[in-house]
């Protein structure tokens, strides 16, 4: 009986952790490498910093000129990513969605200005550099 107790304990503590490894949450946190595709064609560089709880995301994304922008929030749900940029254009406040798919360390998606698509965007996770062994 003793056993049959402590066993029922056992898996009441733990199913919490089974649940979070059964699920499908793709882990999207780290640094990653954004280009955007001009309508011209053109590319412009800047860097993601995603820190993940869940599916809730908080990114940073820093231009190439070393322009920090505000953190925003967004999710990850199965392999879409979405999250909402605020900036500043002619002293007007604009939202910039960002919507993507997760493939890998990849994610390609749009960017859309107040609700009309604009600008394709890809990123790449950027790997840690291993240090060699002696």
């Amino acid at each position: 009986m003793r056993r049959i107790l402590l066993f029922s304990i056992f898996v009441i503590l733990l199913s919490p952790v089974w649940a979070l490894l059964a699920s499908d949450i793709i882990d999207v946190s780290g640094k990653w490498n954004m280009t955007i595709i001009m309508e011209d064609g053109r590319e412009i560089e800047s860097a993601l910093s995603i820190v993940q709880e869940g599916e809730k995301l908080t990114i940073i994304r820093t231009k190439k000129s070393g322009e920090v922008m505000e953190p925003c929030e967004g999710t990850i749900k199965g392999d879409n990513i979405t999250w909402v940029e605020i900036a500043i254009m002619n002293e007007t406040e604009i939202e910039i969605l960002h919507r993507g798919k997760v493939k890998g360390d990849q994610i390609e998606g749009e960017i859309e200005l107040q609700g009309s698509p604009y600008y394709d965007f890809r990123a790449e996770r950027i790997k840690p550099k291993s240090i060699p062994v002696p």
